[in-house]
């Protein structure tokens, strides 16, 4: 092969290898309703944590439900933000139509909810038939004095789901 060839070659796989170390399989997916600044940084925070405590499992995020697909990752994680209450209805269709349940976790950031604490909930507690935790997407210093150790609660909660099997 000749110099020119092996300079092509080298471009084209400098090209594709990032795409498809992005595009490969995620052990979760984080499905989103929108491209808010909650989102952005619950989903990076969870990527941070996860670093930080050595938690192996591969994250991603997607903010269109309809591209994930039941047995396509080993957890999908809901992340429900922008609303005082409920859930955000787009959310809401995704996990009612989800084959895979017990595959579901959903996570409320509840906004304008400073006092709310973690409280977590078993599928059979509810009417979408999911796991989940609820807690508040901003506060005060009430909860330990850190404003960041609510967050972190959430989220070794998720690893404890991660690792249910």
């Amino acid at each position: 092969m000749n110099t020119p060839s092996k300079l092509i070659l080298i471009a084209v796989f400098s090209i594709l290898a990032p795409f498809t170390t992005f595009g490969a399989s995620a052990d979760v997916m984080v499905v989103v309703n929108g491209n808010t600044e909650v989102n952005r940084e619950s989903f990076n925070f969870i990527r941070k944590v996860f670093s930080f405590d050595g938690v192996k499992y591969s994250i991603n995020a997607t903010m269109d439900p309809s591209t994930v697909k039941a047995g396509q990752y080993k957890t999908v994680v809901v992340l429900n933000t922008g609303v005082a209450s409920g859930v955000d209805p787009v959310l809401q269709k995704f996990i009612s139509g989800y084959a895979d349940k017990k595959s579901l976790y959903l996570v409320n950031l509840f906004k304008g909810k400073k006092d709310l604490t973690i409280t977590t909930f078993q599928a059979a507690s509810n009417n979408l038939g999911v796991d989940g935790i609820s807690a508040a997407s901003a506060w005060g210093r009430g909860f330990g004095g850190d404003p960041q150790q609510m967050h972190r609660e959430w989220v070794r909660e998720l690893v404890l789901f991660l690792g249910r099997n």
